[in-house]
């Protein structure tokens, strides 16, 4: 964790600490301190104080609802556990691993991927690619089939499981499929 992103912390969980013991004195008779909050409750600059540190901890709880729903799940990533610990793999890197395979091949261009992740007693993997041909390429049942295998091999040396299903999908590049072609 970066400085920066630590002195945030620590500001906010200070708010928010201050926040929530000014409320509870507030609401709560507890003796002395609540006299002497009831004391300067009644000043003006009291209540921006308080108002500005229920802000600052909305928005803060916000912020960390909306990082808690848009991060990534463990779904998103092969898992490899051993006595040794963890080991993830995520999502991205495999598709990665898949379009860099496929692209090794001259006649094969705009390569889209989707890759599937199962994990479990025994994790699976399942590839699926749309690759862009030309209308020249020929014998694109024997690519198909080359690309597969290869794709495959690739796959479970990165990972070292088991590639259950490449799905290869050809289309040409030269008609209007809506596909940009780089």
């Amino acid at each position: 964790m970066s400085g920066l992103k630590k002195f945030v912390y620590v500001i906010y969980g200070i708010i928010v600490l201050l926040t929530v013991f000014l409320s509870y004195f507030m609401i709560f008779d507890y003796g002395g301190i609540t006299q002497s909050l009831r004391s300067i409750s009644g000043e003006e600059w009291f209540y921006y104080l308080l108002t500005v540190l229920a802000i600052i901890t909305a928005i803060g709880a916000f912020i960390f609802f909306i990082v808690g729903i848009a991060a990534p799940s463990l779904k998103n990533y092969l898992r490899d556990t051993d006595k040794m610990g963890e080991l993830y793999i995520s999502k991205a890197a495999i598709e990665s691993n898949v379009r860099s395979t496929a692209n090794q091949y001259p006649e094969v261009r705009d390569t889209n991927v989707e890759v599937d992740i199962k994990n479990g007693e025994t994790p699976s993997i399942y590839a699926s690619l749309d690759c862009g041909v030309s209308d020249q390429a020929v014998g694109l049942d024997a690519l198909g089939t080359e690309l597969k295998a290869e794709v495959k091999r690739s796959l479970e040396e990165f990972t070292g499981y088991p590639v259950s299903n490449v799905k290869v999908k050809f289309f040409d590049i030269k008609k209007n499929n809506n596909r940009r072609v780089v």
